[in-house]
């Protein structure tokens, strides 16, 4: 890992961002004061009513907001042994 981050050009897709943490990757924000983030993609599922965080997923690639939806529900339909009611 180190060698490639030494190889890596400003160009290069796939850079690694963080030797401790490999998994981080660059999200382009587009907001005047911070450009760019540095992170991952999580999804979190609460109940409306309470709060409580009832699925959880940490995600690898860049995916929009809307694409995480369908993977925490499934999570949340398998760990719970029933299907969301409501989903808001």
């Amino acid at each position: 890992m180190f060698k490639t981050v030494l190889a890596q050009k400003r160009s290069d897709s796939g850079k690694v961002y963080s030797l401790h943490e490999p998994d981080v990757k660059c999200y382009t924000k587009g907001k005047e004061h911070k450009r760019f983030e540095f992170g991952s993609k999580a999804s979190f599922l609460v109940t409306q009513s309470s709060g409580v965080i009832v699925g959880a997923l940490n995600f690898t690639e860049s995916l929009h907001d809307s694409k995480t939806l369908p993977a925490v529900l499934e999570q949340y339909e398998r760990l719970m042994d029933k299907e969301a009611k409501n989903v808001f």
